[in-house]
């Protein structure tokens, strides 16, 4: 498992922003969106309820 996908979902939960946790791996949001599907793809569930932490 890519470390770098754990660390992406860390960012993600701690800020409940796929934006945020962009900006704080100088990455961009979609970015951060691929690593987060591909995570969980690899977990075989969904991490994140979308309503909730959105990408603005």
């Amino acid at each position: 498992m890519d470390l770098g996908l754990i660390d992406t979902f860390i960012a993600v939960a701690n800020t409940l922003s796929f934006s945020e946790a962009a900006r704080l791996h100088n990455l961009t949001q979609p970015t951060v969106t691929r690593q987060i599907q591909s995570l969980e793809e690899s977990l075989k569930t969904k991490l994140f309820i979308r309503d909730i932490i959105t990408s603005c």
